[in-house]
């Protein structure tokens, strides 16, 4: 990630922290190896490098002589934390080791006695570097290039092993080798020269980080007369980078188990059946994707749909579904449905999850319906010209009643319409063109689908609305605020949220709702006290694809068509996974599995990233 400084002018060509400015640092220190002799100083270098951080206003993760299980969850933890600061610093003290191209930092009970033991016992440096992708200003600091007693034992075993660590350069961070590629750098009397050498210039006010990073690098030479020379990787674009003075931070100890998922997702595989043929009208793109009982479910454009098992990363059936180039599918599915039912026209497939046939129906439904959403049994249609819903029993695929939202109506459309999780209440969004005035009314309208009734209506245009469990019903308007309302219509409470137009609204696990603006703000708040208790911003065109229960994992897709998971922080951690456009995405409800439409068609599977 660059740093696009021509987007801060007012700082006249250098980076300028925020007043509030995020600081951040992983010091991790191994010295006490278990089977192969203790190094002497970097635990002292932990500490002396960590309280030079602290006074220079970064708050500190100090990890001393960790396992490899250890130090994989101090990164993990880190990594979540460094995706909202604004500078994050890792440091490193102990044994690493190039093999086969890769860099391998060296937890303390690592035993590598062959070349394939290194991948199994060291902790890559991509993990380090993985670690920092969220932060503004990345800086790492290598002091692993000692004298390498595990290497030794690999001199005549397959693979390429050094005794040092490889030269890396990275776009957008600052890396410090303490030593050239396959050097070897010393370990001082109580701290090692390297150590030495960054506490004091870490703390050095305003220093241009590229100077930074030469300043070490001259001083550790001079210190050794030449022995060791630092390797120093900027890549960071013109103009100064600097970090201003800020108040002293805090040292506490790094984590050693892991209580927070990773963000990072790794790729798996496209879920592409290998039965589907292209020809020239058929590119065997994914035209729809949805999750149904965490089984991702395909429909490309060879007029078939597919239902996936994802762990074992194949097709469980695949059924030809009506097609059309006039007008979209209706496709619903709900928790516990014994079936996806698709509709086009007056026809009405219901294809079983599991074992079974699909079958498909005609309903003489007349008056042109438009599919809105199957629940409990019953799929609800809406027909513009006498403004009016309809019923079919998904049992029967009989008709079964069919209700007015308006009387004298000449012809009306839904905007959007969905059911109550918890009843058979549902709401829509209508219009209604009218013989009288006004002739067009906009209005919010309550009904119930078995009982095939209108329960009320509320007068206005919405946006979006949401049930919470106890079944009061909130709807968003247009000046930014939601409105609560119980059973009967009847207003309880305002909510005043955004400045800008309600985009999204939805019901959380606990009391809490979610709600999106137009300008992108997406913000939590009590539904009992009104009061917002976490908030971001990822700008217009943004949108919320899905929530965990209580809000502790979000899924949102950005206005450049990339996806990330909010998890209550002020800033949107960074993207997550597969490369964009994405066009949407779901996420397992273990939050482990994220599932993401290519915009050119195709939905890759990946997985969130393991620290083994």
């Amino acid at each position: 990630m660059r740093l696009f400084l021509a987007a801060f002018a007012a700082c006249l060509a250098l980076w300028c922290e925020p007043a509030e400015a995020k600081r951040i640092a992983l010091v991790i220190a191994n010295a006490a190896y278990r089977n192969v002799d203790a190094l002497a100083t970097p635990e002292a270098d932990g500490r002396l490098v960590a309280d030079a951080l602290a006074a220079a206003g970064f708050d500190v993760q100090l990890g001393l002589n960790l396992n490899k299980s250890a130090m994989e969850a101090a990164i993990q933890e880190f990594a979540i934390d460094a995706s909202q600061a604004d500078v994050a610093v890792v440091y490193y003290a102990g044994h690493g080791m190039e093999g086969d191209g890769a860099n391998w930092l060296i937890p303390v009970d690592a035993n590598i006695n062959a070349a394939a033991d290194v991948a199994r016992s060291g902790v890559p440096f991509e993990l380090i570097a993985r670690s920092l992708a969220g932060a503004t200003v990345k800086i790492v600091a290598l002091d692993a290039c000692r004298d390498n007693p595990f290497a030794a034992r690999l001199r005549n075993t397959a693979g390429i092993i050094n005794r040092g660590l490889g030269e890396v350069e990275l776009d957008g961070y600052v890396v410090m080798y303490s030593a050239a590629a396959g050097a070897v750098a010393q370990d001082g009397v109580t701290n090692s020269p390297f150590a030495q050498t960054f506490a004091r210039w870490i703390g050095v006010e305003n220093t241009d980080l590229r100077l930074l990073g030469g300043n070490i690098r001259d001083d550790v030479i001079a210190a050794t007369a030449g022995a060791q020379r630092p390797f120093i990787s900027a890549s960071l674009p013109g103009g100064a980078t600097t970090l201003a003075a800020a108040p002293r931070g805090q040292v506490r100890g790094a984590a050693t188990t892991r209580t927070r998922a990773p963000r990072n997702f790794d790729f798996v595989r496209t879920l592409r059946d290998p039965a589907c043929v292209a020809t020239d009208s058929v590119s065997c793109a994914t035209e729809a994707f949805f999750v149904a009982d965490n089984r991702p479910v395909t429909i490309d454009d060879d007029a078939r749909m597919r239902i996936w098992d994802a762990a074992a990363q194949r097709v469980t059936r695949t059924d030809r579904v009506p097609r059309s180039q006039y007008e979209s599918r209706g496709i619903a599915y709900g928790p516990g449905a014994p079936a996806i039912i698709l509709t086009l026209h007056e026809d009405i497939v219901a294809v079983p999850l599991g074992q079974g046939a699909a079958a498909t129906h005609r309903i003489e439904h007349g008056d042109n319906p438009s599919f809105l959403f199957a629940a409990g049994g019953i799929a609800t249609f809406a027909y513009p010209v006498p403004c009016a819903f309809g019923f079919v029993d998904l049992a029967s695929f009989t008709r079964t009643g069919r209700i007015p939202w308006s009387a004298g109506c000449m012809g009306g459309e839904v905007d959007w319409a969905f059911q109550d999780p918890s009843s058979s209440r549902f709401v829509a969004s209508v219009l209604t063109i009218r013989r009288a005035q006004p002739s067009r009314l906009r209005e919010v309208v309550v009904g119930d689908y078995r009982a095939r009734t209108i329960l009320c209506r509320i007068a206005g245009a919405a946006n979006d609305a949401a049930f919470d469990a106890a079944g009061d019903l909130y709807v968003g308007l247009n000046d930014g605020s939601v409105v609560r309302y119980d059973r009967a219509c009847r207003a309880k409470q305002t909510y005043r949220l955004h400045p800008s137009a309600i985009g999204q609204l939805g019901a959380l696990a606990n009391g809490r709702m979610i709600s999106r603006s137009v300008d992108g703000a997406i913000r939590i708040w009590s539904a009992a006290s009104g009061r917002v208790e976490r908030e971001t911003e990822l700008g217009r065109d943004a949108s919320i694809l899905s929530a965990e229960g209580a809000g502790a994992a979000i899924l949102v897709l950005s206005g450049d068509r990339r996806l990330h998971i909010w998890a209550g922080e002020a800033r949107l951690p960074p993207y997550v996974g597969p490369p964009g456009p994405i066009c949407a995405g779901a996420l397992s409800p273990d939050a482990n599995t994220l599932y993401a439409l290519k915009c050119e068609g195709n939905v890759e599977l990946w997985r969130r990233q393991r620290l083994n």
